[in-house]
């Protein structure tokens, strides 16, 4: 039995060609365009070096890369002349980076080709700004408009966040881009050495190339729970995936489903509450009936404003959470009307006096 060493020095078996082709034959039933042709095709192509989850790097007889994953890296600005990509459409950088690990097999990279002339290179990322939110969060300085392009500079060391404007074309010399800090406003040069007095202190991208094949530790929960009305159907188109667009999505969230959902079990004053619409509309959709689309849509802004970013699923946990409480009166199957209360609506209109006498079974 074959055994594959990972980089944080654990071991996994390694499936032979047979037990890999009978797990993806149990694929073919799905039969998606209905010409009875398997789901997965398998092809030996070479020597395979796993790092982790999507970090791969495949070579050939002879060493040459023949294919990898970049995730992590596949985002970043390349150096100099090393824009083009290879045959399986990553960048040629990416691929340095995937073989070298896979050479050495300890982490420790030799000098990477564009380390001769750039050996400080730092970690840029390209972004459009397409929205008032990513706008407003730029420096003053740049006076950036919708639809302007940027280049950040990425730094772990928290206490800054470089970004200038995008010239266009392959970027030579980072350094004269003319960076402002988004959060200070202030201008100032990017440096990758932490020493730097004056400078906005920057990640390297061979430091990110070593952390490619860095084992993260993150744990695994034991069990995921995907909710239905959650899910979002996207699309995946080569071409797309290779010039770096987004997946088009198919079909997204439900977002009256949701509140309609989450309505029925936290009943209507906490709706009331999260969302910022009138009762009546609230009771309406607590029976069943789905919100128009201007009232989702204000539903989610108050959402956003009073939990936070992507407020769907914080609903819905809250509100599974609620479903799972009940009024403190005996007998009574209603939920309280809020998170850190004991009593529903109609019983807490009784006086505290009758309440304490109901749980202390006087009368």
């Amino acid at each position: 039995m074959e055994k594959l060493e990972l980089a944080d020095g654990t071991y996994l078996r390694v499936l032979a060609r047979e037990e890999v082709e009978n797990l993806l034959g149990l694929f073919d039933d799905l039969d998606p365009f209905g010409d009875g042709e398997p789901f997965f095709d398998v092809e030996a192509v070479g020597e395979a070096y796993v790092v982790g989850p999507k970090k791969y790097v495949v070579r050939d007889e002879t060493g040459n890369v023949i294919a990898h994953t970049e995730p992590v890296l596949g985002g970043f600005v390349p150096p100099p002349g090393l824009e083009a990509r290879g045959p399986d459409g990553r960048r040629l950088f990416t691929a340095e980076i995937a073989g070298a690990h896979a050479e050495r097999g300890d982490g420790l990279l030799p000098v990477l080709s564009w380390e001769a002339t750039h050996p400080d290179w730092p970690v840029l990322e390209r972004h459009q700004l397409s929205s008032p939110e990513a706008i407003a969060q730029m420096p003053e300085a740049l006076c950036c408009r919708p639809f302007s392009r940027v280049v950040e500079a990425i730094s772990s060391y928290g206490d800054c966040h470089p970004v200038a404007c995008d010239p266009g074309g392959e970027i030579t010399d980072p350094r004269a881009l003319g960076f402002s800090d988004a959060r200070s406003n202030r201008a100032g040069e990017i440096n990758c050495d932490p020493q730097a007095h004056g400078a906005f202190v920057v990640d390297s991208l061979r430091a990110q190339a070593v952390e490619w094949a860095r084992h993260t530790g993150d744990e695994v929960p034991e069990v995921v729970v995907l909710d239905p009305l959650l899910a979002r159907s996207v699309g995946k188109s080569g071409t797309l995936f290779v010039d770096g667009s987004d997946q088009p999505v198919y079909a997204d969230v439900d977002q009256a489903a949701v509140l309609v959902a989450a309505a029925v079990k936290l009943g209507a004053p906490l709706m009331v509450e999260l969302c910022g619409i009138p009762e009546r509309t609230v009771r309406a959709f607590s029976s069943g009936r789905r919100p128009s689309a201007g009232t989702a849509r204000r539903a989610m802004t108050a959402l956003e404003a009073r939990i936070g970013a992507d407020p769907l699923p914080k609903l819905l946990d809250l509100a599974e959470r609620s479903s799972a409480r009940r009024c403190r009166w005996p007998g009574c199957e209603g939920a309280p009307s809020r998170p850190d209360a004991a009593w529903c609506p109609r019983h807490r209109q009784r006086s505290g006096s009758e309440r304490a006498r109901v749980i202390g079974g006087g009368r």
